[in-house]
C-alpha cells in the first residue's frame, strides 16, 4: 500500500516498536509500517478538556476542605452506597459485583488505616529491641558508675514504653 492512500485516513496505532516506525491499522484492516512522523494525532476535543478541567477544580475543592466535613461528605456517601445495595435484588450480577467491589474497597482502606496506625508501634518497638539485645550481648559492667548508667537507661526505655501504652490506646 502506498502512502498516498493512506492521507486522510483514520488508522489504528497497534505498536511502536520504533522511534522511526509504527505498526498501524487501516480500515480495510491491512497491518503496515509507517513512519511516526506521518501520523497526526488530533488533540482531546474541547468538551473533554473542559470536564477534566471541572474535575480537578472539584477534587482541589474537595482536598482543600475541613478534614471533618470531608469525612462527613464520604461517610454520606457510603451510607447511599449501603441503600443502593440493599435496595438492589441479590440476585442481578451487576449488582452483586458492586458490593464484592465495596467489600474489597472497605478491606483495602481498613488494611492502609491499620497499617497507617500500627506502623509507627512496630518501628518504635523494633528500635527499643535492638537497644535491649545489644544491653543483653554487653557483658555486665563492673564499674559502678556505668552499671548506674546503664540501669538508668533502662529505665529510660521502660519509661518510653510505657508513656507509649496511653498513645496507642488511642489509635483503638
Amino acid at each position: 500500500m502506498q502512502l498516498q492512500q493512506l492521507l486522510d485516513e483514520t488508522v489504528k496505532l497497534y505498536d511502536s516498536p520504533t522511534k522511526m516506525k509504527w505498526r498501524v491499522k487501516t480500515s480495510s484492516r491491512v497491518d503496515i509500517q509507517v513512519f511516526g512522523v506521518c501520523i497526526v494525532i488530533p488533540p482531546p476535543e474541547e468538551e473533554s478538556i473542559e470536564v477534566g478541567e471541572n474535575l480537578k477544580k472539584r477534587y482541589d475543592a474537595f482536598v482543600n476542605m475541613d478534614p471533618h466535613q470531608r469525612n462527613s461528605i464520604i461517610r454520606a456517601l457510603d451510607n447511599d452506597i449501603k441503600k443502593l445495595v440493599q435496595e438492589g435484588s441479590p440476585n442481578d450480577p451487576g449488582s452483586k459485583r458492586f458490593q464484592d467491589e465495596m467489600i474489597m474497597k472497605s478491606i483495602k482502606t481498613l488494611t492502609a488505616r491499620f497499617t497507617d496506625a500500627t506502623e509507627p508501634i512496630y518501628d518504635f518497638l523494633t528500635e527499643k529491641e535492638r537497644i535491649l539485645k545489644q544491653r543483653v550481648q554487653n557483658a555486665i559492667p563492673r564499674d559502678r558508675d556505668i552499671l548506674e548508667t546503664s540501669v538508668l537507661e533502662h529505665k529510660k526505655i521502660e519509661i518510653d514504653i510505657q508513656s507509649y501504652e496511653p498513645r496507642n490506646e488511642k489509635n483503638d
